[in-house]
């Protein structure tokens, strides 16, 4: 497995993972109208892909900032202060 910088090329890779997850454990749990938009934060400090034999398998994206609720259950699950 690869883990490098997401490309524009791989956005409808990781749309398609967002509806698989979105069906499959219920995150996010409002599917926004606007995905390509929910995908590709303009808060995003930077954007990576997992890929596996050519294949995109993942994707993670790092915020200097998110939500009061997603803070606090970060908080709460490394036990550190937000």
């Amino acid at each position: 497995m690869t883990v490098r910088p997401r490309t524009d090329a791989d956005i409808g890779a990781c749309l398609d993972l967002v509806r698989l997850v979105h069906a499959t454990d219920g995150y996010p749990h409002h599917l926004p109208a606007d995905l390509c938009a929910f995908l590709v934060s303009r808060g995003a400090c930077a954007a990576w892909v997992a890929e596996h034999e050519g294949r995109v398998t993942g994707h993670v994206a790092l915020h200097r900032r998110s939500s009061e609720p997603v803070m606090a259950l970060a908080s709460a699950a490394l036990r550190q202060h937000a």
